[in-house]
């Protein structure tokens, strides 16, 4: 359905083999990060409250303060929060059960592409709604598409991940036949990881998952995935087109990135850390935290930070019912807020907002 289906089978892939197989498979088909001992959070319970702020949920479903809010049949991929409007973009079934790229605002929907189009990400800026979506072709190929005020434009041909809009200038994050691609304003950047230590190697594969821009910064979260030396991922951010390995709890460890925010001078990061399990992991300034114990399945896919909170959306992996658990996690204390997941599910399709 997403580019990335690849790896939204992983979970109920990996319930079926041994451990060692687990973590062979899940170097090959994923698509790793400064290194400083974090202390793992203790676990949280379902009922646990949240503060007063208005933090909102997009995991499938979508949240507003923990209460789950309806969308009829729609899959609900990004949330942005603009005054006292609540956009989500997402898609949702036709007639003929085909899935097309789709707006709510405060609960009601708006068609924005034909069937085989998904909305993945959405971000307001004045009186200005911008969607990063994509549609599959006739070919069968992937194509962007950037909705603004509803309006479409084809942008690229690439699958896109996250959308930022800074002034007059539009961003778009995504990937393309294993290459991480920055769109600004129609022109594309493929992102580099020359330099970075000794990993320049010929056969490497790299997807950017979010963008962020904080004055003339601009920030890409990512995955680079290493072919030689029997394979490797870790965690980058790129400020600015320059690549920093993010290194997990463990320094060697294989690690992903899905999500970057920016407050102030704090950078902050979000991804997973394969230990023995996916630890979900938050970088605050390339250090990591780590949001689970080892033997955990827990994945962060979205940051956000507001004042001196920060507040961590992703999943958790359920062996026994073989379903992902909707997670929110305020300032490393995690609530649970959907234990009914399917296990096919995007992880990385997950989005916080706080207002």
């Amino acid at each position: 359905m997403r580019a990335n289906k690849l790896f939204s089978n992983l979970t109920a892939i990996l319930a079926s083999i041994p451990t060692v197989g687990r973590l062979l498979l899940t170097l090959l088909l994923a698509f790793c990060p400064m290194p400083a001992l974090a202390q793992p959070v203790a676990q949280g319970k379902k009922d646990q409250g949240l503060k007063t702020q208005d933090v909102y949920v997009a995991a499938r479903s979508f949240w507003k303060k923990g209460a789950l809010q309806h969308l009829g049949n729609g899959f609900a991929n990004s949330v942005f929060v603009a005054g006292n409007d609540v956009y989500v973009a997402g898609h949702e079934p036709n007639a003929q059960g085909k899935d097309v790229a789709t707006l709510w605002k405060n609960g009601k929907a708006q068609r924005l592409g034909d069937e085989g189009s998904w909305a993945n990400s959405v971000f307001v800026a004045g009186k200005d709604v911008y969607v990063a979506g994509n549609k599959t072709d006739a070919k069968g190929d992937s194509v962007t598409i950037l909705w603004k005020n509803g309006v479409t434009q084809y942008i690229n041909n690439f699958f896109a991940n996250s959308i930022f809009v800074a002034g007059k200038d539009v961003y778009v994050a995504g990937a393309l036949s294993g290459r991480a691609l920055l769109w600004k304003n129609g022109v594309v950047q493929s992102l580099s990881v020359e330099g970075i230590e000794d990993y320049n190697y010929l056969d490497r594969k790299a997807r950017a998952s979010s963008v962020f821009v904080s004055g003339n910064d601009v920030y890409v979260a990512g995955t680079v995935f290493l072919m030689g030396g029997g394979g490797t991922l870790f965690a980058t951010l790129w400020k600015n087109g320059v690549a920093q390995r993010l290194y997990g709890d463990e320094k060697n460890n294989t690690t992903e990135a899905y999500s970057v925010y920016v407050s102030g001078n704090d950078v902050y990061v979000v991804g997973v850390e394969l230990d023995q399990g996916r630890i979900a992991t938050l970088w605050k300034n390339g250090v990591p935290q780590r949001l689970g114990s080892n033997g955990d399945y827990y994945i962060g896919a979205s940051v956000f930070a507001l004042g001196d909170d920060v507040y961590v959306a992703g999943c958790r992996y359920d062996w026994v019912t073989k379903k992902h658990v909707v997670t929110l996690w305020e300032n490393g204390v995690p609530q649970l807020l959907s234990d009914d997941m399917p296990a096919d599910y995007h992880i990385s399709s997950v989005s916080v907002f706080v207002k």
